[in-house]
């Protein structure tokens, strides 16, 4: 169990990392009037497609034939 803990330390980092300027690039970019719509339009990018093509892209170069197996109909 605490090596499962231990293990996300280094991708919690990672993110830390990487997140912090992207978000004050993305506020330096936008009016001061827009800074709450600006990153709560980052965070929704950030959190629903994010994942999507994380999961979706690799799944599909990974194995290619599952989708047209499941539908065999649904031309690709």
């Amino acid at each position: 169990m605490h090596l499962s803990i231990a293990s996300l330390f280094i991708p919690f980092m990672v993110q830390n990392v990487y997140l912090a300027p992207v978000l004050a690039l993305e506020q330096g970019l936008v009016s001061l009037r827009m800074h709450a719509v600006a990153g709560a339009v980052f965070l929704l990018i950030l959190h629903t497609i994010g994942p999507a093509l994380l999961a979706g892209e690799p799944d599909d170069r990974i194995r290619p034939g599952v989708c047209r197996a499941l539908n065999p109909g649904q031309a690709r």
